[in-house]
Formats: C-alpha cells, structure tokens, sequence
C-alpha cells in the first residue's frame, strides 16, 4: 500500500534556483491560509521576501478546490557562467578541413570552384579576437551564493604576417594563403599541397608560389601570381602562371587543357595542350599535337615536335621535328605574336595620314590661288601642316618600333637528330613543306632575301627548296 503524499508540499528544484507550491485537490480550506502555506516555504529553508509573500496570497486566489494546483513562488538569480574568448573570423563560408593541410574552405558557386583555401589581401580585415565574458554569480531560493566559472583567454598565436590590434583585430599584413590552426593562424606565400589539385582543394587562385606533390585533375583551375611546381601529372586542366611552371609531371591536356605562363615553362612533356608561353619553353621529351606559342626561345635537345602547330619567336634547339609517319608537323619562324599586331596598326594609320595628306594637298593644288575659297584654302593648309606633322611622328614611332620588332624576331632551328618529310617550316611569306628527312646536326636560317637554308656543322649550306616544296604562306599563318 502506497504512503498517502501531503496534502501542501513545497518543492525546491534540483539546481536550487526556483521552489513550486503544490496543492492536492483534496487539501481541506482550512489548510490553505497564508500562516499555513509561508510555514511550509520556510520549512524548505527558502528565504521569504516580497515576492514570495505575493506569490503565495496569489496561489490562495487561483487555488479552485478539488483540483490540483501547482505554481512557482520562489526564483533565485541564476548564475552566468562567462564564455570562453574566441576568435570571431570576417570570413565568408563555412570551413573545411582540407587534405593535406590545416587551411579553411569556402562554399562557392560548384564543386570546382570550392576551395580548401582563404586567399587574403594585404591590409584585409580577418577577424577579431574576442576577450572572455564577464561571469555573474548566481543566488539560490534558499539565499545561498552560487560561484560562475571564469572564462578562459583564446590561445591564437600569429606570427608577423598577421597583426593583432589592442582591441583584438586581426589585420593581414600580406597577400597569401589563410592557414589555420586549433590555436594558430598564418598566412601563407607558399601554398604546398600535399596531394591533388581536385574535389578537396578546389580551383585555387593564390598571389604567391605553389607547390603541388601530385597532380591536377581534368577541369580544375589554378590562377596564381608567383611560381607553380606540380610534381604529378596535369591533366586537361587550365592553369594561368605569372611567373615560372615546372611540370616535373607532364601534362595530358588531350586537347582542352591550356597552359598560360608570363615566365618560363620547364616541362617533362605536352600532349594536346593549348599553350602561351611568354618566357622560354624547355622540355624534356615530346610536344605532341600542341597548339604552341612561345614568345621566347624552345629549348628540347632530346626531344621531339610532332604535330599541332608551334610559333617560336625566339631560337629552337630540339631533337626531332615529325615523325616516319610523315605527319604535317608546322612550325611558324620570326613572328612577334606580341608586337606584331602592334606593328601592323602603326602601318595601317600611316599609310591612313598617307593618303589624307595626299588627298588633302591634290584638293589645294585644285583651288590654286582663287581669292574665292581663300578662307578654304587657308584652313585646309593648317590641318595638311598638322596632318604631315602627325605622320612624320608616326614615322619616326613605327620605325623605333619596327627596329626593337626585328631585334626580337629570330629564325633559327638547331636540329639535332632529324626533321621529317612533312615538317613544315613557315618563314617571311613561304611555307616550306619537307618532301624528305632532313638528317641532323643541322640548323635552319634565312639568308638575307629571307629564304631559308640549312646549315650543317662544317658550314656547309644548302637551299632548303631543294628538299621541300615551297607556296606562298596564307596570312594566318
């Protein structure tokens, strides 16, 4: 048999901070008086104050006989325990923990433009550290003093790429890579990158060097301001370089992967890659079936161009040039795909002030001396003086410009082992379409009618019309 609960009971909560008046529906009207019911309160212990003293006549109110009634009378002030300092980051997106590296990650637009880094700007506001909160101590119904815990300081260490202000801002203090750590934030000017450019690290768009201990895959993008090393394979990826790429992997473009580098390319070999070097090309096997522009020098002693399209403005030193499958093999000598459409807008607004001028003087020597169109006459002699004046300037512009073109231009090929029928060689106005092997060491030159020649090792020269078929060059060419 159950023991019968009394009929007032006063309960205090287990964390002390409020009590409850409880009043069975059978409690006798006699019971429920003030006298009574603050006698049960104090028998818990629990201070009486105003407020209690209210909420008790209140319950005598409320209270309806024969039914259960329940309501809190007492309330402690609750403790605030203070919160730990943290660090608040101005960063947009959620981070990810990337592989091979501790750097944060931002949601983008897809899966390839998501990026396992932060790039930052020199000056960017990155976050701000925030100091522990100010803890409030508590007090239970029963009047007894609850101590909050203290927070704790962060424990962030920067070192001088980040500075740290006296209100607890963090300021970047130079472009780079935003590495964080549990208790340590850096900006990076190397970004090294244990594993692949893909789906973990994202396209990367970084201001300083790159180091790659793999490969890049299909599809992704690196833009980047320094120097890129990637030690695997390159896929049929676009990668934009502002300063040197060494692709100690190779790199597959199979036909949409395109390379564009202001320095220098070092490569182990390029197939089906769409290229744009600024500096010199260096590689170690083949270039096969690239569309090549090289606005310095290409440099493969031992390897071999075969197929594609290759534009050299500076000098080719390589092994072979096609293959005994005789495969049309072009190579395009002496342009200056940088200057060159320079060059020919300064020709076409000459011969534009040319003919103005022409035009011009043809319409004075009509008029002659007639007192009637002198006021023409006049002003026409003024805009010829400035015409021809402007096109002595454009003369004098076109021809610095046309000399510093000739001193970058080169024609020169170096082979070392063989260049096959069907190489083709395209220089000042002619294609030359190899009809048979051209046996190396040999080098091609122009002489000074702009035809081309080969040069053997013990100086002897021979016509290269005589083992090539020769047309005009297309101007596209």
């Amino acid at each position: 048999m159950g023991v019968s609960q009394a009929p007032i009971q006063v309960i205090v909560s287990p964390d002390g901070f409020s009590a409850q008046l409880l009043i069975a529906p059978d409690a006798e009207s006699e019971a429920v008086t003030f006298e009574i019911l603050i006698d049960c309160v104090e028998s818990q212990g629990i201070e009486i104050d105003e407020g209690v003293r209210s909420a008790v006549r209140s319950a005598i109110e409320q209270r309806v006989p024969g039914e259960v009634f329940a309501a809190v009378i007492a309330e402690g002030t609750r403790v605030r325990h203070a919160e730990d300092g943290r660090v608040e980051w101005a960063i947009d997106g959620e981070p990810s923990e990337p592989a091979g590296g501790g750097a944060l990650g931002v949601a983008s637009r897809n899966h390839y433009e998501r990026s396992a880094f932060v790039m930052v700007k020199e000056g960017q506001v990155l976050g701000r550290v925030l100091e522990p909160t100010e803890p409030v101590d508590g007090i239970d119904v029963r009047g007894r003093k609850v101590t909050a815990r203290r927070g704790k300081s962060t424990r962030l260490v920067v070192d001088e790429s980040i500075e740290r202000m006296s209100d607890g801002t963090l300021v970047a203090k130079r472009e780079g890579a935003l590495s964080r750590q549990a208790e340590s934030a850096v900006i990076r000017e190397l970004l090294e990158i244990d594993g692949f450019v893909d789906f973990a690290t994202g396209n990367l768009d970084f201001t300083g060097d790159i180091v790659v201990r793999k490969g890049i895959r299909d599809c992704f993008h690196v833009k980047k301001g320094g120097d890129l090393e990637v030690m695997g394979l390159i896929e049929a990826a676009d990668l934009e370089v502002k300063g040197t790429l060494y692709a100690k992997g190779g790199m597959a473009g199979r036909e949409r992967g395109s390379l564009r580098v202001e320095g220098d390319v070092h490569a182990r070999y390029l197939d089906g890659v769409r290229l744009e070097c600024r500096g010199n090309l260096s590689v170690a096997r083949e270039i096969n079936n690239c569309i090549s522009i090289v606005h310095g020098s290409l440099v493969s002693p031992s390897g071999t161009i075969l197929g594609g399209r290759t534009i050299v403005t500076g000098k080719i030193h390589i092994g072979t040039i096609g293959s005994e499958g005789h495969i049309a093999t072009p190579i395009v000598l002496g342009t200056v795909p940088l200057l060159d459409p320079k060059l020919d807008q300064f020709q076409r607004l000459l011969r534009e002030l040319e003919s103005r001028c022409e035009s011009l003087a043809d319409e004075i020597r009509a008029l002659g001396t007639s007192k009637q169109f002198a006021d023409r006459i006049e002003s026409m002699c003024r805009e010829l003086v400035a015409l021809e004046a402007r096109r002595e300037q454009c003369k004098s512009v076109h021809t610095q410009f046309r000399s510093r073109v000739e001193r970058i231009r080169k024609v020169e090929v170096e082979i070392m082992r063989t260049a096959h029928a069907g190489a083709q060689f395209i220089a000042n106005g002619r294609v030359y379409d190899l009809s048979e092997d051209l046996a190396g060491p040999v080098t091609i030159v122009c002489d000074r009618s702009g035809a081309l020649h080969a040069k053997t090792l013990s100086g002897h020269r021979m016509s290269l019309a005589t083992i090539a078929a020769v047309e005009v060059a297309r101007r596209a060419a």
